[in-house]
């Protein structure tokens, strides 16, 4: 040990005396009490910040959850809505049951949390934008998921039961059965365990026919105000054939980040429209998509007197 550390070693006993064995040791020396004095401040903080580092904080266990909340469903709805109002539509359903898969929550959600993530490499190799909506369900005990995303038809690639399908085809549908594949460490898939359906990009009744499909395990007792004020029950509002969908320990819905409430604006908003999401009667409609796109055609032709005269009659 040089002669440096044999220094700092003795501070530091200094330090950890009391006051009143340490002063008659300084008081000997007051070079040394100026230089313990400049020291002791910053050591103490040093040792502050240490003890706040290991300090053993209590971890809450994730909470079970047996509904879908209303926050849940004006996230997920007003994610959809951005999408369309920027001329996105999600009009691709996939499903995958996780117990055909063999995988329990924990895994199921580590598998599904991976296969977005590769997902939306793929998705930015391909030079699209990764956007969607996901929920979880486990009715019976039978743990699922749904995502309900977008992708263009020009890169779906085959359909699985088209005679002579092979999974080393180019596309979206073949990538996907190779990376599950590849995640679970498994030759094939089960049929039946992975469904990915697809529809044609304006079809925005599929679009909120599988919105609705999804949001059937919401709660009963989810309550909201309309456009006048009143209350009404969520699930009678938004037209949802409800069905429990079992317990789910932790969380129950989410977006992709392009989606998420706390990073795009509403389209109500933009147009300077009512804000409450249930002011109207019309929850499914197209409006959003339409007035998303009079809105670019008018800024493409430079018509700037039409887009204004458009918002102000919208």
């Amino acid at each position: 040990m040089d002669r440096e550390d044999s220094y700092l070693d003795f501070l530091k006993e200094l330090a950890e005396m009391s006051r009143a064995e340490r002063e008659p040791i300084l008081c000997r020396d007051m070079s040394l009490k100026e230089e313990f004095e400049e020291w002791l401040p910053g050591f103490r903080a040093t040792q502050q910040r240490l003890a706040n580092s290991q300090t053993t904080r209590s971890i809450q266990p994730l909470a079970d959850r047996d509904f879908l909340t209303a926050e849940d469903f004006k996230k997920l709805y007003t994610a959809i809505v951005n999408a369309n109002f920027d001329g996105i539509s999600l009009t691709n359903l996939l499903s995958i049951n996780w117990n055909m898969l063999g995988c329990d929550r924990k895994s199921a959600s580590n598998h599904f949390s991976a296969l977005r993530s590769r997902t939306q490499w793929w998705m930015r190799d391909n030079q699209l934008g990764w956007h969607g909506i996901y929920v979880w369900e486990n009715p019976s005990d039978i743990l699922n998921c749904h995502l309900l995303f977008h992708l263009p038809p020009t890169r779906r690639g085959p359909d699985k039961r088209r005679k002579g399908y092979d999974k080393r085809e180019r596309g979206f549908r073949p990538w996907l059965e190779r990376t599950i594949c590849d995640l679970l460490d498994v030759p094939t898939l089960p049929n039946g365990s992975v469904d990915l359906q697809c529809r044609n990009e304006e079809a925005l009744d599929a679009q909120w026919h599988w919105f609705r499909y999804m949001m059937k395990g919401l709660d009963p007792d989810a309550w909201v105000r309309d456009g006048e004020g009143r209350l009404v029950r969520l699930a009678d509002k938004a037209e949802i054939e409800l069905k429990p969908q079992g317990r789910i320990i932790g969380k129950r819905a989410g977006a992709t980040q392009s989606l998420n409430t706390k990073e795009v604006e509403h389209w109500q908003y933009k147009t300077n429209r009512p804000t409450s999401l249930f002011a109207t009667d019309q929850l499914y409609g197209d409006s959003a998509w339409y007035a998303g796109r009079s809105i670019r055609d008018y800024i493409r032709r430079g018509d700037l007197q039409g887009l204004h005269t458009f918002l102000r009659f919208f």
